[in-house]
């Protein structure tokens, strides 16, 4: 039998002035308050014995690792039985672009915030704790259904925003400008909680699509599309019922109008939506979420429960360098992953969502990228055989992106002087806090983003959640969700989930094919062009493991997150303003 318990609760993360995480500019930055900003929350036990599993959704952009160690000491501190295992708490995000930033330990993401906000940091420790603990004392015995749906094609909820690099795959029918919004998982995914009674407790729905269709000029707090869609479940069912929007494979997936057929207004650029507000968009497309999870809800009510047991399991790898397994790399042997590089398609950013740096500064940033790959093998002839072979792996493994940040090592267009870089300051304030941070001595203990990453398998009867670190494209989260699907088929397992944005943020993850392309999201995959392939190695590993009775598993859990001084933290830190409210 399962109990379970569920609880909602506001972050209290409302700082005018500060930036916003997603869209990486400098002028998104909080203004006003559109929306509270909330942490969900269901603590599933298998009663009579110490298995639980405890599935959070924050409506922020991402969680990482620090956050995540930070919960787990306050759980314990208050109850060390709340938590026996690591494994068994899943920390995921919806992803709306119109949070704070400000959050993480590494740099990297914080440029534009600018900077590390202590009160930000400890009010999302907080929050995800209380968010918990509340779960934790709401359990009751509970009957859990799951079912699934689909959004019939006219149904306007989601766009695939790279279709050159999703016709790449060889798996695909491949699409049109008129078809994107069939290149994408349609599918909804819905877990049913009732009381023995049959009494709405809660629900998680997994669908992938971005949440940004509050773009980057609007400038309030707000939760998006998924915030808007818990919003109206849970205003239907009543106070105590929590509606949890999570996602699921949401790399490639846009909820903005765009391809052949939708047209234009002269307002904006693009057709995002069937209004000229984005407020107004946002809440369309929570409707169409809801609308789909509440029909996908009463299909439930008629399946039958899920029985079984829990169980988890959660490992780290540094993904910065992994041998990858010939059977996902075309039977190549030398297939591996290196340390994170961003490339120029990313600094460009997707003209769907949100534009990056400004036209100029991407064509010159491709030059100097050019320049620098053609320089330093110019200058391999002269530094010996050491330099020469890293130059060499760094760019057989990234080709073919144009390399703009060596964040693992600190380095812009290949310099770790960044006082130095050619970028002014008044052309992108983000360029500028980098080099301030520089000068301050703030920027010395590497890497500038995470590459000890942890991967998360949850089992919940005959489901299995994937707990992933990042943005998958839709085909990369197709052949993950099939992959692990063959490989616990045996064990009962009939369904697999994918959970994107879960416990750390590595980034996107696309296929190698579509990598090739260097779209956005090929831009943004870090580890090179078998990142892919590395995850598929690694969750095919933990996934044999996790077949075993618990007590025979090999998994290494030696591997731990990196660890930043307090002093450098401090020379990174900004004291927020007092929130005023909204």
């Amino acid at each position: 039998m399962f109990q379970a318990g569920v609880s909602k609760v506001e972050l209290e993360v409302y700082y005018p002035g500060v930036g916003m995480l997603g869209y990486g500019r400098a002028f998104n930055v909080i203004k006003g308050k559109l929306t509270p900003l909330y942490v969900r929350t269901v603590f599933f036990t298998e009663v009579g014995t110490s298995n639980r599993f405890i599935f959070v959704n924050c409506e922020l952009s991402f969680t990482t690792d620090i956050i995540r160690v930070e919960v787990m000491k306050k759980l314990r501190e208050k109850d060390p039985s709340i938590l026996p295992e690591d494994g068994q708490l899943m920390i995921t995000s919806q992803h709306t672009h119109s949070s704070p930033g400000g959050f993480s330990h590494h740099p990297f993401y914080n440029f534009t915030t600018p900077g590390f906000r202590p009160e930000i940091f400890a009010a999302v420790i907080n929050g995800i704790a209380e968010s918990v603990l509340k779960a934790y004392e709401n359990l009751q015995p509970v009957q859990i259904k799951l079912a699934k749906g689909y959004f019939e094609s006219d149904i306007d909820v989601a766009f695939n925003r790279s279709i050159r690099a999703y016709n790449r795959n060889p798996e695909v029918e491949k699409k049109n400008p008129f078809e994107v919004h069939l290149a994408l998982d349609r599918q909804m995914d819905l877990l049913r909680i009732d009381d023995l009674e049959g009494n709405p407790v809660g629900e998680i729905n997994f669908f992938g699509v971005h949440t940004t269709s509050l773009g980057n000029r609007v400038n309030k707090m707000g939760s998006d599309n998924k915030g808007y869609a818990s919003t109206f479940f849970e205003e239907d069912m009543g106070e105590k019922f929590v509606a949890i929007f999570a996602q699921k494979i949401a790399g490639d997936v846009s909820p903005n109008f765009h391809g052949r057929g939708k047209g234009k207004t002269k307002k904006w650029p693009w057709s995002k939506g069937p209004y000229n507000d984005d407020v107004e968009n946002a809440k369309f497309n929570g409707r169409l979420q809801y609308y789909k999870a509440k029909e996908i809800w009463d299909i439930a009510g008629k399946q039958e429960r899920i029985e079984g047991s829990i169980d988890s399991e959660l490992v780290s790898h540094d993904f910065s360098d992994l041998q990858v397994d010939p059977d996902f790399a075309f039977g190549r042997k030398d297939a591996e992953t290196t340390y994170a590089c961003h490339g120029m398609a990313f600094f460009k950013g997707t003209p769907v969502d949100g534009k990056g740096a400004p036209v100029g500064v991407n064509e010159f940033g491709i030059l100097c990228s050019q320049i620098i790959k053609h320089g330093e093998k110019i200058m391999s002839r002269f530094k010996g055989d050491e330099y020469r072979k890293a130059a060499e792996k760094k760019y057989r493994l990234q080709y073919p992106k144009k390399i703009v940040f060596e964040t693992a090592k600190g380095l812009v267009l290949s310099t770790p002087l960044i006082d130095k870089i050619i970028f002014p300051k008044f052309i992108e304030k983000g360029i500028g806090e980098m080099k301030s941070q520089f000068k301050r001595g703030a920027l010395r203990e590497l890497p500038w983003t995470a590459h000890i990453l942890p991967i998360q398998l949850a089992r919940l009867g005959n489901i299995c959640f994937v707990g992933f670190p990042g943005e998958l494209t839709t085909i990369a989260g197709k052949r993950l969700e099939d992959m692990i699907a063959a490989e616990l088929k045996a064990s009962g397992i009939e369904h697999v989930i994918i959970c994107s944005y879960a416990n750390n943020y590595l980034g996107y993850c696309t296929t190698w094919e579509e990598y090739q392309a260097q779209c956005y999201e090929g831009g943004h995959t870090v580890y090179g062009q078998w990142t892919h392939a590395a995850f598929m190695t690694e969750y095919r590993k933990l996934a044999h493991e996790f077949m075993k009775p618990k007590e025979e598993r090999k998994l290494d859990r030696a591997l731990k997150y990196h660890v930043f001084s307090e002093k450098e933290i401090a020379l990174r830190s900004f004291q927020s303003k007092q929130k005023r409210s909204g």
